[in-house]
């Protein structure tokens, strides 16, 4: 054989080596209860439309959606609960709906709404299995038939079967074809469609040794391929084209094919046609390219084996991740063709602190130098891993122009050449660094110099790449302080050709000028404006557009442009995943990579996006072993140490694989603290007010990176940020149309993700709240207003015109004391001259003195009369009827006529006004003066009655009065009682009856 032939060859195994070394390390990422899965034991995944993964338990339903689970369970309350909490069998049949089995009955799920259906038509059938035929034919399969529905839960065809104790299995061969596997008398047959018509076939399965019989299940029927796969519990895994011929057969016992136990609980045929197969003991991976077999075991203790030897069920979501079930919870693995990140182990791990501290690279070599050992060359082909015995502990190892140059843990600068493997060592810095035990420093200046820093005091040397000459500088010259440290780990070169220093212990930046070769240090406190404390420098690098990238210790990520002085901090309250930034790289197309106690992480600085690498691309190390990133700009291939170990990757590859493609959606709605289900109507009455929306947005791999933020239009205008919390609530929202929108981005981007349709509803006003009401209250209020003011004014004009009529009285009472006076008094006085100057002309005057006597009691008593009806205090009926009684006695008594007053048993104790008061005294008077003057009675009864009116009653046992002599014995005193009546509204009449009886109605 050539030795071109022999080299094909070996390189051939030597790449079907390397797949198979690479595969045996498969990482998983799990979850299990303690995650928020709601049980250990899966027995079916799927994922639905909106890319969430659904997972059917024992104990109930679960969903991810890459940040965290969310669960159903049983609930007598709710009509769309789970009846019972086992599930299984879950097949995402259409775009809004999955259909799974619970405790054997067939449910519906509704995605859009969390909304469980529990399908009426089937209530009556127990299913043991679903079992999906192509995308649009699912087989519901009984005891003693199979079903088979399309997508939309027609019945397609009904398939009778006579087994009971085995249920059958069916596989899809074509549209007219199913195959279908009686266990319980070992036999498989086609059917068709067409005929309904069976046909036997017969497959070659081995004898299973010490059993007579074979248990087998139609795993899977692939009809691109021609394919059908047939487990069979005690022999292994079969592999037949359409026509029944052995292609395949894998077992626990075999020799080339091996596979980690027969009892194989499911199959699964990934897109890049490897073959998963979940058994009782672990999990295998067939390769049919290469014909080969990979078995992988759950290791103790290993956070990134498979979760559980007992795998139950496999599924492959649409990213091609590879999620395994199990007894103890969910594995996933994602599925790649070629690993992205490849590792190479440096150290035995027999010095527990040993890190890989700085890199180097040249051509196919990588040079590692460690904290407390040596340096070591790696090569990049063949992962040889080859120790430099004759060098420090590095702390710097550089490549310059060819000659690795290494520092560290002696005063000595060490030299080695690839080429010549030799050594050489320069010892000038002891001459300048004589306290220093460590050189923490080494760089290669643009212009060719090459700088050093050593610890305790040693400041710098500065090597003239022209002349050799060493420069010392100390952090004093003469007393005076140059820069606050006495050495500098870091440093970086901006566009002229400047140096920026930094050290850890201090969070100045020293500036040397190479202009003036001077020194100057750069507070960033002075420089910010927020008022923000920062740590010590713990790397720092320059970008092409000359700003200065500092990465300090617990105060985040500061950008300081050089040439505008402008200063940008980053924290975790703007996009970082930690404020302790360790280490910072820029690859190829400027992307910051950064190294955090949280990770490796790449900050896309052209839009602003955080983008985080975990176990899902490779990096399976704790990170707080990840101790340095460096850069191979001529192979585009970044570096990353961590302790024991060293990877690289292509950062385009890796980046490029990182979708962050989120989808946010309205989860779910609560109103007054109870969920509803979408969709219902949007018109909410007005005690519906309490509202609650929840959120969800759907990555897989990076929902734990996802922020979130809502408004509520026609409540507030101004988004709410409300970080990783999902939840928005609204409490006694008032009544009006609202609008809720939310939005979603990735922790660090400034690019957010919308619903699709912001939610719009409205509330409802109470009835004494709308404009109806409203208007009617307006109206009334008016009307009321208007009936105030109405009657205000009228009774201020009837105030008025009682006033004027109150005026109008006094002068009539004016008028009529006038009067009074005149006709009583004036006629009196006259009298009075007259019959004294008759008694004075005549001698016997007793008869005219007497008169005179008479004469001026009767004026007295007009007088009394008089003053009486003018007092106020007298306006009351029961002094009225008090004046009366007294009046009436006195002046019968003095006329021989015997009276009886008759008081009311009502209290007359209220109000009268004064000139109603006169027309009734006088009236009564004028009927006692008649009665005295021509009744000839001897006995006068007054009787008093309070009933709607004031009824008084004065009867005499007189001759009466006759209407014919009405004018001889009433004169003009009867007229003037009916007119003084008229004037108060008052009623009088007379009556004959055995004397006269006169009578009074008076209004009160």
């Amino acid at each position: 054989m050539s030795k071109n032939r022999c080299l094909i060859v070996y390189l051939f195994f030597l790449a079907l080596l390397r797949v198979d070394a690479q595969e045996n390390s498969l990482l998983f990422r799990n979850f299990d209860t303690q995650d928020g899965l709601c049980d250990n034991h899966i027995n079916s995944i799927t994922e639905d439309s909106r890319g969430m993964i659904w997972i059917a338990t024992r104990e109930g339903l679960s969903r991810y959606d890459g940040a965290q689970f969310k669960n159903f369970y049983t609930s007598k309350k709710k009509s769309n609960a789970l009846r019972g909490n086992f599930t299984s069998c879950l097949f995402n049949i259409n775009k809004d709906s999955i259909l799974f089995l619970n405790n054997s009955k067939l449910a519906l799920l509704r995605t859009s709404n969390n909304q469980i259906i529990h399908l009426k038509a089937f209530q009556r059938n127990t299913i043991a299995n679903i079992a999906k035929l192509t995308d649009k034919l699912y087989a519901l399969i009984e005891a003693q038939k199979i079903v088979i529905v399309n997508h939309k839960l027609a019945i397609v065809h009904t398939i009778k079967t006579q087994s009971r104790n085995y249920p059958f299995q069916i596989g899809y061969l074509d549209n007219n074809h199913f195959l279908l596997c009686d266990n319980e008398n070992k036999l498989f047959y086609t059917y068709d469609t067409r005929s309904k018509q069976t046909t036997s076939i017969g497959f070659g399965f081995k004898k299973p040794s010490n059993f007579q019989d074979g248990y087998y299940i139609i795993q899977k029927t692939d009809s691109s391929n021609k394919r059908i796969y047939i487990s069979d519990f005690w022999t292994g895994l079969y592999v037949f084209d359409f026509k029944g011929k052995l292609l395949n057969y894998y077992s626990n016992i075999h020799k080339t094919n091996p596979i980690n136990s027969n009892n194989i609980t499911s199959l699964l045929l990934a897109q890049d046609n490897k073959i998963w197969v979940t058994t009782d003991n672990g999990l295998s991976i067939i390769y049919p390219d290469h014909n080969k077999t990979q078995k992988i075991y759950h290791t103790e203790n290993e956070k990134y084996s498979l979760k559980s030897n007992t795998a139950i069920v496999s599924f492959e979501d649409r990213n091609k991740n590879i999620w395994i079930g199990t007894n103890q919870g969910i594995s996933v693995y994602k599925n790649q063709n070629n690993s992205l990140l490849e590792k190479y182990v440096i150290f035995d791990g027999s010095l527990p602190n040993e890190f890989i501290i700085d890199l180097a690279f040249n051509h196919n070599e990588v040079y590692t130098g460690t904290y407390l050992s040596h340096t070591y060359k790696v090569n990049t082909e063949t992962h040889e891993v080859k120790k430099l015995n004759s060098t420090p502990g590095a702390w710097s190892v550089q490549n310059y122009n060819g000659t690795i140059n290494i520092v560290g843990g002696s005063k000595s600068v060490t030299q080695y050449n690839p080429k010549t493997n030799k050594y050489h060592q320069l010892d000038f810095l002891k001459a300048y660094f004589k306290k220093t035990d460590i050189i923490v420093m080494s760089y290669r200046h643009s212009n060719g110099d090459i700088w050093y820093s050593g610890n305790a005091g040693g400041g710098f040397v500065r090597v003239n790449a022209e002349t050799n000459q060493i420069k010392h500088y100390t952090s004093s010259v003469n007393g005076k302080r140059i820069f606050s440290s006495s050495y500098y780990p870091y440093v970086c070169e901006d566009k002229k050709g400047d140096l920026w220093f930094g050290v850890n212990k201090a969070s100045s930046l020293l500036h040397w000028n190479l202009e003036k070769d001077t020194f100057d240090e750069v507070n960033f406190s002075t420089l910010s404006d927020e008022n923000n404390t920062v740590g010590g420098i713990n790397h720092l690098i320059c970008d092409d557009s000359n700003n200065l990238w500092i990465a300090y210790e617990g105060s985040g990520l500061v950008k300081y442009n050089i040439t505008t002085k402008a200063v940008a901090h980053f924290t975790i309250e703007n996009g970082l995943y930690s404020n302790y930034v360790n280490y910072l790289q820029f690859d190829n197309q400027n992307r910051l990579w950064m190294l955090t106690p949280k990770g490796i992480f790449c900050f896309v600085l052209k839009n602003n996006k955080m983008l985080q690498l975990n176990v899902w691309d490779g990096f399976t190390d704790n990170p707080i072993h990840y101790s340095v990133l460096k850069m191979n700009k001529s192979k585009n291939q970044m570096w990353l140490g961590a302790q024991n170990y060293l990877y690289s990757f292509n950062p385009d590859e890796i980046i490029k694989n990182k979708t962050l493609k989120g989808a946010i959606y309205l989860d779910n709605i609560k109103i007054n603290n109870s969920e509803v289900i979408q969709p219902f109507t949007t018109s909410l009455k007005p005690d519906e007010n309490n509202v609650s929306f929840e959120l969800v947005a759907v990555d897989i791999e990076n929902g734990k990176n996802i922020e979130y933020s809502y408004k509520l239009s026609g409540f507030d205008q101004n988004w709410v940020f409300t970080g990783s919390s999902r939840t928005a609530i609204f409490p006694k929202l008032s009544s009006g149309h609202y609008t809720f929108n939310a939005r979603a981005k990735y922790k660090g981007s400034n690019e957010w993700f919308y619903l699709k349709q912001p939610f719009a509803f409205s509330i409802q006003t109470y009835w004494y709240q709308t404009w109806t009401f409203i208007g009617i209250c307006i109206i009334a209020f008016v009307v009321l207003v208007w009936y105030i003011i109405r009657t205000y004014l009228n009774r201020k004009l009837e105030k008025q015109q009682a006033l004027l009529e109150k005026q109008k009285a006094v002068e009539d009472e004016r008028t009529r004391i006038a009067a009074d006076m005149h006709d009583d008094l004036g006629s009196g006085l006259t009298k009075i001259t007259y019959l004294s100057q008759m008694a004075l002309q005549k001698e016997d005057n007793a008869t005219l003195l007497s008169n005179i006597k008479n004469t001026s009691t009767e004026l007295v008593e007009s007088m009394s009369e008089i003053i009486w009806a003018m007092k106020e205090e007298n306006n009351s009926w029961e002094e009225l009827l008090s004046y009366i009684k007294l009046y009436a006695q006195e002046y019968c008594q003095n006329n021989q006529l015997n009276v009886d007053f008759q008081y009311p048993e009502e209290s007359m104790d209220f109000e009268i006004i004064g000139e109603v008061r006169r027309n009734i005294f006088l009236s009564i008077k004028e009927c006692l003066h008649n009665i005295v003057k021509h009744a000839q009675a001897k006995n006068v009864v007054i009787t008093i009655h309070k009933n709607k009116t004031i009824d008084i009653t004065i009867k005499d046992d007189g001759i009466g009065i006759s209407i014919n002599k009405e004018k001889q014995f009433g004169g003009n005193g009867l007229k003037n009682i009916c007119k003084r009546m008229e004037k108060i509204n008052a009623q009088f009449t007379v009556i004959n009856d055995n004397g006269a009886s006169m009578q009074f109605k008076i209004p009160y």
